[in-house]
């Protein structure tokens, strides 16, 4: 594989492949310009194609390296023009390719060997480095060397992101996972940055090579490390939160049993070119991608997992302080005759009632159990948000947990404007005000019948210029005693969330009440519309365990009517008064729960490099960009994260610092200590995604700005 590396090779025959079995065409044909040598690498260039050629071009001379190969050089080819050497005094004696252009094709990345002369140099020896050409009054300039190229490594296969500046390349410089990694460099003002490795989701301990980034951001590459047989193929990967997911692999037949590699699309993603060497020597091929068409679409939905569980034969409670618990095989607990639940998924659940002693904290009497199975429905889903704003990116993620009795094959995405789009997840950017239906398609394997089969779905997601918000009039449903709410925020989740009830009343009392003693400013009054009085409570959380201590101390102060509250999100109308009202503990806990989603959020994560606590320019300007939007009135949550590579002491400590010098920089633009709340976790929730929890992704802190 080391020729493989240095100076890859492509392939084109003549054929029509048509894979029907899963509903989906490639045509693919052998490009006219291949010859009897090497052909491959194929890149865009205005009108036509750049590609790399051991063809013979001289006469009279014709340069060889150390293993009597010609070497490459870059030719041109379009319909009209044929193919032909790319332009004059741009091809050398040594190797020339693979190549990439800026947007304007003013300025080009080209891989060449760093030493003129293949004389005396074995490959190893005479390593591949990436080089600049800057085209002035029709000519190119001499090549001049990246900055951060070594000669002592490999440097090969540009691919640069005009959208983000960014140039991706392959190398097999030291600090790598394997052979040859994937790495980017930013360009910024006319400085490139140091390479940064594109990470274990990315980079194996095979060779990853041939990068290309298309206009969507979405990442192809070449490995060999999946494959049985040490051959080339090809993937696709895309980035959520910046953080890279792992490679799919692209079905027959651009993949093949033989070499397969450098891969590009047009702007479309369903016409370009690869390279292969399937028919005995590395050819250029070029595909168009037919899609399948999906017809009787049913709406978005998912089973009901939400029910009501209801006592009908109430218990006599006589004198003794007790409160109905209702046990879920999830592991959760609720208290109240009759609760609403919202299980995580579809399956089979043991539901117990028994009564507890809220002074003892004891269950002593069993009042029932119950069994509920909740099947799946066997169809895709969208998952999503149901909302966005415009101008405002989306995320659409195909769940394949509501397909249990199918295996997918391939993912496929139709917009409502009739673009198409393959893969397990897309994000989209509405532009004008209304509704939009994006469709899912699903080519699946039944389990049973073993017969391939098309499922889709498709949902409606409302475009709008700002966040919901409905408000009533004041008169219409209060009136002044009642914390004069005019507003009712919606509350979009269906889950819930709990609070320790002291007790209810039809009087109004304030925070800061002395009847409230050791709870002073922290119980708040909620008003119950439906029995027409007032709730008071203290805390709030998606965690019963977590209220146990202030239920207990309650008890023990003398709120004899003290119980512990169950709220559906859903069901919840939480006004601005009586946020307004919340303290930080309170309020964070609501964060935490998801029940404000629909408020005045600013939403922002930094990342850090490995065992470092330093916040890096780009979210410096970042952070002050959101100090900016924030209120007068807001408050911040930090939360601090590592990933796993190091001590469960020195990780939890490395967290608090990256909490703290985000701290700082809040504080530089404006935001005061009083006003945050800040937890750190160390490695605790470290990802698993490569074993051993050592992802970039976990290496941040997450800050949520909330306008009160």
């Amino acid at each position: 594989m080391v020729k493989t590396v240095l100076h890859i090779l492509t392939i084109c025959l003549l054929f029509l492949i048509t894979n029907r079995s899963t509903a989906q065409t490639y045509l693919i044909d052998t490009c006219s310009f291949n010859s009897a040598d090497m052909d491959f690498a194929p890149t865009y260039y205005k009108n036509g194609i750049i590609y790399c050629s051991n063809r013979k071009s001289r006469i009279f001379s014709n340069y060889f390296d150390q293993s009597n190969v010609r070497v490459t050089d870059i030719y041109f080819w379009n319909d009209s023009l044929g193919t032909s050497v790319f332009q004059n005094k741009i091809n050398t004696k040594v190797h020339e390719g693979p190549v990439s252009f800026t947007g304007s094709y003013d300025t080009m990345f080209t891989t060449q060997n760093q030493f003129a002369s293949l004389k005396g140099f074995t490959d190893e020896k005479n390593t591949l480095g990436l080089y600049i050409k800057v085209k002035e009054n029709n000519k190119w300039s001499a090549p001049i060397k990246l900055p951060f190229v070594e000669k002592d490594f490999s440097y090969a296969h540009p691919s640069f992101d005009n959208k983000n500046q960014r140039l991706y390349f392959s190398s097999n410089m030291s600090g790598g996972f394997g052979g040859m990694d994937l790495y980017y460099c930013d360009l910024a003002n006319g400085i490139w940055s140091a390479p940064v490795n594109l990470g274990k989701s990315i980079n194996t301990q095979g060779n990853e090579l041939f990068p290309f980034i298309d206009v969507h951001s979405n990442l192809y590459l070449s490995t060999n490390y999946y494959s049985d047989s040490a051959d080339l193929d090809i993937y696709y990967t895309s980035q959520i939160d910046s953080v890279w997911n792992i490679p799919s692999k692209l079905s027959a037949p651009i993949n093949s049993s033989y070499d397969d590699f450098t891969y590009i699309s047009d702007s479309t993603g369903d016409k370009g070119y690869f390279s292969s060497n399937r028919n005995g020597s590395d050819d250029i091929y070029k595909f168009t991608y037919v899609y399948p068409a999906f017809e009787e679409c049913e709406e978005n939905h998912k089973p009901s997992l939400c029910w009501e569980f209801a006592e009908e034969e109430r218990v006599d409670l006589d004198s003794i302080p007790v409160v109905y618990q209702w046990g879920i095989s999830t592991g959760d607990t609720l208290i109240g005759l009759s609760i609403d639940y919202c299980f995580p998924d579809t399956g089979y659940y043991e539901i117990s009632l028994s009564l507890r002693d809220t002074i003892t904290g004891l269950a002593y009497m069993n009042v029932g159990e119950y069994a509920l199975s909740i099947e799946a429905f066997n169809r895709p889903y969208i998952e999503s948000k149901d909302t966005v704003l415009i101008n405002n990116a989306i995320y659409l993620n195909a769940d394949v947990s509501r397909l249990v009795n199918y295996d997918v094959l391939e993912y496929f995405w139709q917009l409502s404007d009739g673009t198409m789009r393959k893969g397990s997840g897309l994000s989209i950017t509405p532009s004008e005000e209304g509704y939009i239906y994006p469709t899912l398609g699903v080519i699946a394997v039944n389990k049973a019948t073993k017969q391939k089969e098309k499922l889709c779905a498709y949902k409606v997601i409302a475009v709008v210029e700002t966040p919901f918000i409905d408000t009533t009039e004041a008169n219409d449903i209060y009136d002044q005693n009642k914390l004069d709410i005019l507003e009712q925020i919606e509350i979009p989740s269906d889950s819930m969330i709990y609070s320790v009830q002291l007790f209810e009343s039809d009087s109004l009392y304030t925070s800061s009440d002395s009847l409230f003693k050791d709870f002073v400013n922290r119980v708040y009054p909620r008003y119950l519309d439906q029995e027409g009085s007032y709730s008071y409570e203290i805390m709030y959380s998606d965690d019963i365990s977590t209220l146990y201590g202030d239920f207990a101390k309650a008890v023990e102060m003398g709120f004899d009517e003290t119980i512990l509250r169950q709220i559906a999100k859903n069901a919840l109308s939480v006004d601005t008064a009586f946020f307004s009202r919340l303290n930080n503990e309170s309020l964070v806990n609501l964060i935490k729960s998801g029940v404000i989603e629909a408020l005045d959020k600013i939403e922002l994560t930094v990342y850090f490099d490995v065992n470092s606590a330093h916040v890096e320019s780009a979210f410096k300007d970042s952070i002050q960009m959101a100090c900016a939007k924030a209120g007068t009135n807001v408050i911040v949550l930090l939360e601090g994260f590592t990933d796993a590579n190091g001590s469960y002491e020195y990780n939890l400590e490395l967290s608090k610092k990256r909490v703290d010098s985000v701290k700082k920089h809040l504080f530089n633009y404006g935001l005061h200590n009083e006003n945050m709340t800040s937890i750190w976790f160390g490695e605790k929730f470290a990802l698993e995604g490569d074993g051993k929890g050592l992802n970039a992704g976990d290496r941040k802190v997450t800050i949520v700005l909330i306008n009160k």
